[in-house]
């Protein structure tokens, strides 16, 4: 999971903000990535993060907007998570972990607010989905993509 970059994107919540970063460390990533947080997220939530992922010995990074995360990671692939109305393809852990094990550098994205990501966010990679009816928010399908995915990397 070296090579696999998870990415909470344009999120107001310290919550928020906390649970992915606990996500992050249950899952085995090296670090998490916070771009666009604003408001409280900003102000609290991303120290707290900081805090959690420090003690664990990861590393959070915070970027101003998704295309600067995109400019000096040079992702290999970009998958978008988005609720189903808005996703061209269903989620398949097991395309992405073949692309992992091929050393490919992979970029997860989850919008860390309602309504979510815009369009103009959304083209920037490859829109996916889970298989449910509808939205779950950011922290329950990304622990989803990250226990689907877990699965077939071992």
């Amino acid at each position: 999971m070296d090579q696999l970059f998870v990415v909470l994107h344009n999120v107001h919540s310290i919550q928020r903000v906390k649970d992915m970063a606990k996500l992050a460390i249950g899952f085995g990533l090296k670090s998490l990535i916070i771009s666009k947080a604003e408001g409280a997220a900003a102000v609290s939530g991303i120290p707290e993060a900081q805090k959690i992922m420090y003690r664990q010995k990861k590393s959070l990074l915070c970027f101003p907007d998704l295309p600067d995360v995109i400019e000096l990671l040079k992702p290999d692939e970009i998958y978008v998570f988005v609720p189903p109305r808005f996703a061209k393809d269903t989620y398949d852990p097991t395309k992405i972990a073949n692309k992992l094990k091929e050393e490919r550098k992979i970029l997860f994205v989850f919008g860390g607010s309602e309504p979510g990501l815009s369009k103009k966010e959304m083209d920037l990679g490859k829109t996916v989905s889970l298989d449910v009816a509808e939205d779950i928010g950011p922290i329950g399908v990304a622990a989803v993509v990250l226990y689907e995915l877990k699965k077939f990397l071992k």
